[in-house]
């Protein structure tokens, strides 16, 4: 089942939504559905859980496509420059940077 903010980006069509500033979520209760408290997007009115409910399948896929980015663990960022620095573009490429794509690639 996909997120209510994954069917919001959806409905939108922007993945760049700010949940702490255009849209604030609550869920009161934990055997209650979340709610649209504040809607700050301009270009679209605000809709209901049952009009966003008809984004499910866009949502579900959106997450699925961006799901390997969590599986994804690059080295430290310092280590990295430092590696650049000793070894060259290249060899970071090769060394640091490939092994974490091969074992996590996008899906298609």
């Amino acid at each position: 089942m996909a997120s209510i903010a994954d069917k919001i980006r959806k409905y939108v069509g922007n993945d760049d939504i700010d949940f702490l500033k255009d849209v604030t979520l609550v869920k009161r209760h934990p055997d209650e559905e979340v709610e649209i408290v504040e809607w700050n997007i301009t270009s679209h009115s605000k809709p209901t859980i049952e009009e966003l409910d008809a984004f499910e399948e866009a949502a579900d896929e959106y997450a699925q496509s961006i799901a390997y980015l969590d599986e994804r663990v690059y080295p430290h960022m310092a280590d990295q420059l430092d590696y650049i620095y000793h070894n060259g573009i290249a060899k970071w490429k090769s060394d640091m940077i490939k092994p974490v794509k091969d074992a996590h690639p996008k899906p298609e």
